[in-house]
């Protein structure tokens, strides 16, 4: 066994100690260091809430077996309570680790699709080595989730729906093109990235313009660096967040969701430089999904209108906000934010049930096989 290609994206039991979260630690102690001078009841707070998120308790979290792998791709195992109703394959994003899908016990996406009849798949892209700097996006797609796809369809009950989460909803989309799955549905995903406000976008470009060639040198991007600019965006959300929990008794219930999350947030593989590259230039830049200037195995990528699809966005996502969605396909429009969404309290309500619902008004084998 590789022991590098082979790690899962889950914690290891020594990831989550308190003096490595959040990831960069260090870049979030400089934020709170230049805002001190003009707010420092606010920064006195986020440090309260800091020491409580890194000092709360940790329950283990099991996680299924691995089903099937091809190369780094892992496909993890959640068998439908019951007889079958058919496969659903999940695909996260490229950043950050897959089981926010799997967050806990009674916050877990994947769980619940089990439970209502549905063999779950969820998709972990693995541990990328420095062989895989020049791998892309389309590569990754080509190489690793089209084979998949096929190995679930040839391999587990049909029909063979395909969900997408994120950054995993673009890829998924493009996959559909060359895999046609018999549903496809999209969570929080952008595709036209013209819908991102200016700034943040000019932003983005500049950080990227000048960790490119650190990148390219390295081979891949480190979370860490993705990290960097994202929170430098909104420095003020990401110094606020541990602000509201100052309050909270130590390791209550509230305190324990707040640190699965931020736990899952500060975890993940790096992603290859060509992925990167592909990202910040083709896709935030030239938006070349939302232009129908992506091109896959000498294609457009466009989503086939015969594949039953809808989407599922939250009107207050900052990540993914709403004016990225794919126009004029069928959409569930929720006010949950983006992780929120997935795995907040209103989850079940607002996404998890809306979603299996639609899942079970897909006819069986309509889809484009």
């Amino acid at each position: 066994m590789n022991k590098v290609r082979d790690m899962p994206h889950g914690l290891a039991p020594n990831y989550a100690a308190p003096q490595h979260m959040p990831r960069p630690l260090a870049l979030l102690m400089d934020m709170m260091a230049r805002r001190a001078g003009a707010n420092p009841a606010l920064i006195d707070r986020a440090l309260r809430g800091l020491r409580l998120y890194q000092a709360c308790e940790r329950p283990f979290m099991s996680r299924p077996p691995v089903l099937h792998r091809v190369d780094r791709l892992a496909l993890y195992d959640y068998p439908a309570t019951g007889k079958p109703k058919g496969s659903v394959l999940v695909v996260p994003s490229l950043i950050n680790s897959p089981f926010v899908l799997d967050l806990a016990p009674d916050r877990s996406f994947m769980r619940y699709l089990a439970a209502n009849g549905w063999h779950a798949v969820l998709v972990d892209w693995g541990m990328p080595g420095p062989d895989d700097a020049g791998q892309d996006i389309n590569a990754m797609i080509s190489d690793l989730l089209v084979p998949a796809i096929g190995w679930v369809r040839d391999h587990l009950p049909s029909p063979l729906h395909m969900v997408g989460y994120c950054l995993g909803g673009t890829i998924a989309a493009a996959a559909s093109t060359i895999a046609p799955p018999d549903s496809l549905s999209l969570i929080a995903t952008p595709w036209n990235f013209d819908g991102y406000a200016a700034d943040a976008r000019a932003a983005i470009a500049k950080a990227w313009q000048q960790q490119a060639p650190h990148c390219a040198a390295l081979g891949m991007m480190p979370l860490e660096m993705l990290q960097t600019i994202f929170w430098n965006i909104e420095p003020d959300q990401t110094i606020a967040k541990f602000a509201r929990i100052a309050d909270e008794q130590p390791n209550s219930a509230a305190l324990c969701d707040f640190a699965r999350v931020e736990d899952w947030a500060s975890s993940g593989a790096p992603i290859p430089y060509a992925v990167a590259r592909m990202m910040m230039d083709d896709f935030i830049t030239h938006n070349t999904p939302g232009t129908g200037h992506w091109m896959l195995d000498g294609q457009v990528v466009q989503i086939d209108p015969s594949i039953s699809s809808h989407q599922f966005l939250s009107l207050t996502d900052r990540i993914a906000p709403a004016a990225t969605r794919v126009p004029g396909m069928a959409t569930t429009e929720l006010r949950l934010g983006h992780v929120g969404m997935m795995v907040g309290s209103q989850a079940q309500s607002g996404l998890w049930q809306p979603l299996c619902a639609f899942l079970d008004q897909v006819e069986t084998g309509s889809g484009p096989r």
